[in-house]
């Protein structure tokens, strides 16, 4: 739906029961929400409004009939507890169309929960939990909840995506009123590295045991799962498609980059592999500045040998005489490169997690 901007006499609807901050406890969402829109002269006899609540990737909407109300007088709605309780622990935007499509100004809230996902601080919207953040380790905060009993079991899941990165901590609330943190070593961080990280708590007594939502994110990793510069394709599945395009002449550039900057005398190891060949190449690159990313130009004729199969590329970070940290990738080669070629110019790669 494409929406016009909103007229001046359109004003933002509000919910009653939310604190000066916008905040909506929870003994209001437990009863359902009432919400106001303000009387405004483009509302038209015959028309419909069309009211949204939206947030933490779920929403629900409302229409209303203008003329089931009094004329010049504000429009009021309720939600349901059941109709709102997926937005629970979230940032939710209320709005609304008129008639004519046009709309409203968003109004943003914070809804309460029983029991809130864990807080991961350092973590950046839309990228995930940097490698610079999580290095040394890093923490998981439980919020503060209701009914909360001082001794009662905080039982934390971390889900890696990767074999045996999985992990069960547990301990005690301390202190009604305050987070319980939980502090994630360097050895559970470099487990979870590189891939999506689910967590998920319960809260157990004597009488009860609860669960929280969980949260997601993508964690990061030292060395980032290396990609070809050019690529005709690239999505969340991969192999990626390899764009056959050689620069210099001869060569298919790709990159890896780095949690963290890599030191001086660093090696990096890079490795284009094919088992249904005997000609592979591995590029070996020693770090004398320190950078963020590492550039290779592998042989155009040995990867053009390996007849369209999908190869392995991968990277690895050795200091010291000890391998730090690595990561691959497979690399599909376009059966015709000459057709799939694309007519403008060459297209960004897309990293990929491990």
């Amino acid at each position: 739906m494409t929406s016009k901007p909103y007229p001046r006499t359109l004003q933002a609807a509000k919910i009653e029961g939310a604190t000066a901050e916008n905040f909506v406890p929870l003994e209001a969402l437990r009863k359902g929400i009432d919400i106001v829109i303000p009387w405004s002269d483009d509302f038209r006899a015959g028309g419909t409004i069309k009211l949204h609540l939206s947030g933490g990737g779920s929403g629900t909407f409302h229409e209303l009939d203008i003329d089931e109300f009094p004329p010049e007088q504000d429009l009021r709605d309720y939600f349901q507890p059941e109709e709102i309780r997926d937005l629970w622990d979230s940032k939710v935007e209320l709005y609304y169309f008129d008639q004519n499509l046009n709309r409203s100004p968003i109004s943003t809230y914070s809804f309460a929960a029983e029991l809130y996902r864990p807080r991961v601080p350092g973590i950046i919207d839309n990228e995930g939990l940097p490698w610079s953040q999580a290095a040394q380790g890093f923490t998981i905060n439980i919020p503060a909840y209701e009914g909360a009993s001082a001794g009662e079991l905080i039982r934390l899941f971390l889900i890696g995506q990767h074999p045996n990165s999985s992990f069960i901590l547990e301990t005690e609330v301390i202190e009604t009123g305050e987070q319980t943190v939980f502090f994630i070593n360097e050895t559970i961080s470099s487990a979870l590295s590189g891939g999506m990280v689910y967590l998920h708590y319960h809260v157990i007594n004597t009488t009860i045991e609860r669960s929280s939502r969980p949260l997601s994110f993508m964690m990061g990793s030292l060395v980032a799962a290396p990609i070809a510069k050019y690529v005709l394709w690239a999505g969340g599945d991969m192999p990626f498609v390899l764009n056959p395009i050689d620069e210099p002449k001869g060569k298919y550039p790709f990159i890896t980059n780095f949690g963290l900057s890599l030191e001086r005398d660093d090696e990096v190891f890079f490795l284009v592999l094919d088992d249904r060949s005997w000609q592979n190449e591995v590029i070996v690159q020693k770090i004398s500045t320190p950078t963020l990313s590492a550039d290779f130009l592998a042989s155009k004729p040995i990867i053009d040998n390996f007849n369209n199969s999908v190869f392995l590329i991968a990277t690895l970070l050795r200091r010291h005489g000890k391998v730090l940290a690595s990561n691959s990738n497979l690399v599909n080669f376009p059966e015709d490169s000459t057709k799939q070629r694309p007519a403008a110019g060459p297209q960004a790669a897309i990293a990929q997690p491990r």
